[in-house]
């Protein structure tokens, strides 16, 4: 019953177009924005300016961010003067439905079966973290469109035969997009090159023609990256972003990492499949002995997963590879035979997409998206108001005004104030040199308070939450004992605490550590 209803739709040709469309009002529906974006935007502001891409215009240039293609990118609404977070959702709304083409497309040429193409865009749309990652103002979609047409597209070429000068030239340009768009994307294309270059070379294709297929797939991506690699050495002096050390290169675990994966598969109730797939492997190749490919991409991106330690933010780590996760889902139910398995399993699987959407909140260090949207817009944090708020308060100061704070996003980008990263995502010194004080990733290390004395800090936000003008109203020493939960930074010093109002109701405390006129006019 279950795979005769499918087929039928499945062979309606309008019922993918319409379902696409539903796919993407879903993922608008779900739209959300994030903290972490705020640094891309501050970096492409600064470089339609013509700062640079730096952090503080006027200081040496820190690779903050680690998506340098979707930065640049987002240089455009700078300029057009459009809102930046607006056209990273048309943006990412536009490369979320180029996934589901991608993945169609790579489904049917897997399977040629447009009943299985069909279950896997549903599942794959209708999974809350991929949807919900269409948006957020980063890359990830953007990354993951690249992944999959690069697989889609090497697997045409290999499985049909279909090799040329200028398709290998065209994969070779797209896996290089996809590398500055997020270097990480190297994992994957490690996979994909061993596969068709392996093809190439053992095939039976003329040696001539060999060398010039060799040549049009390696020369332009690799000239691209050399060519970015040569102006990354001369500008910030490193290949290796600041992200690298403020993130990967910290406390975080194997264990912690594993953790992560796991922790996806159980919300989303996907757990069966992890046996299910090895367990009919065998009848699974029968299909298409090629289902090996995006199963090796798979496995190699978990391990890289968990080699990192996972990530804070509710499971943006396992958007790259849900196209491919899901084909592979999508085939194991159509392998059983059983009609009633098929149906439950099926049901399972939006059933569990449904119930971790409502049910999901921070666990394990992960942060849920309604969390992460929050800290943006909720009344005890709004972080972009504090942000716009601070601007207006110190127009005509900033050049005398520093703050630091652990949430440099949306306060950065709408302050335009000079801003120190307390976790060094755009610091060099505590990227290195930070204390260690935790073992989420991207939030292991603290800047020291003798370095922001050093660097003539004037207000410690630590981690902004607003509290209640009534509470607390007093200006204060952060000897008090409560001073160090105001601002969120285990701290010991006696410079004063002073607040910020932000609203009528809310106000913004601050460690006050260099004495400034435009904060006196501003504080209690």
């Amino acid at each position: 019953m279950f795979s005769k209803s499918i087929t039928r739709i499945a062979q309606k040709k309008t019922s993918i177009t319409i379902l696409m469309v539903i796919l993407i009002m879903l993922a608008f529906l779900n739209r959300f924005i994030q903290d972490d974006a705020f640094i891309s935007f501050r970096y492409a502001r600064n470089l339609a300016e013509g700062h640079g891409l730096v952090w503080n215009p006027g200081e040496k240039p820190v690779e903050g961010y680690t998506n340098f293609l979707w930065t640049v990118i987002m240089v455009v609404p700078h300029v057009i003067g459009m809102d930046a977070i607006v056209f990273s959702w048309l943006l990412g709304l536009l490369f979320y439905g180029g996934t589901l083409v991608m993945s169609w497309s790579l489904s049917m040429v897997l399977f040629k079966s447009k009943a299985l193409s069909l279950l896997t865009l549903l599942l794959l749309g209708t999974n809350y973290t991929f949807s919900c990652y269409a948006t957020g103002g980063l890359e990830t979609q953007m990354q993951t469109f690249l992944i999959t047409a690069v697989t889609y597209l090497s697997l045409v070429i290999v499985m049909n035969g279909r090799w040329s000068p200028i398709g290998l030239t065209g994969l070779s340009l797209i896996a290089s997009a996809a590398v500055l768009t997020r270097p990480d994307s190297v994992v994957p294309l490690a996979a994909i090159a061993f596969f068709i270059l392996g093809t190439i070379i053992k095939g039976t294709i003329a040696p001539p023609r060999k060398a010039l297929y060799l040549t049009c797939l390696l020369v332009p991506g690799a000239s691209i990256l050399a060519s970015y690699g040569i102006w990354k050495l001369s500008y910030y002096g490193t290949l290796i972003p600041n992200t690298f050390h403020a993130k990967v290169s910290s406390v975080a675990s194997l264990e912690q990492g594993i953790r992560y994966i796991l922790l996806f598969f159980q919300s989303y109730r996907l757990i069966p499949f992890i046996f299910l797939i090895p367990f009919l492997g065998r009848q699974l190749l029968q299909k298409t002995r090629f289902l090996i490919f995006p199963g090796s991409i798979i496995i190699l991106w978990l391990l890289y997963i968990a080699s990192v330690g996972g990530d804070f933010m509710e499971f943006r780590f396992m958007v790259p590879v849900l196209p491919l996760m899901f084909i592979l889902i999508s085939s194991v139910v159509f392998v059983i035979r059983q009609q009633a398995i098929r149906s439950a399993l099926v049901l399972m699987i939006c059933a569990g997409s449904l119930v971790h959407a409502v049910t999901f909140h921070y666990t394990s260090g992960i942060e849920s998206i309604g969390s992460l949207q929050s800290h943006l817009t909720a009344d005890h944090e709004n972080w972009i108001l504090i942000g716009k708020k601070l601007k207006d308060f110190f127009a005509g100061c900033e050049k005398e005004v520093t703050l630091a704070t652990t949430a440099i996003g949306a306060i950065g980008y709408y302050s335009t104030l000079r801003i120190i990263d307390m976790h060094g995502l755009t610091d060099e010194y505590i990227a290195r040199r930070g204390k260690i004080i935790d073992s989420r990733p991207g939030h292991s290390k603290l800047a020291p308070l003798s370095y922001l004395k050093k660097q003539n800090t004037t207000l410690v936000l630590g981690h902004p939450d607003l509290l209640q003008s009534s509470k607390d109203a007093s200006r204060g020493s952060c000897n008090s004992p409560s001073a160090s939960d105001l601002i969120k930074y285990p701290i010991d010093n006696n410079a004063p605490i002073v607040r910020i109002p932000i609203t009528d109701q809310r106000v913004l405390k601050a460690l006050y550590l260099d004495t400034n006129r435009c904060v006196e006019k501003v504080s209690d």
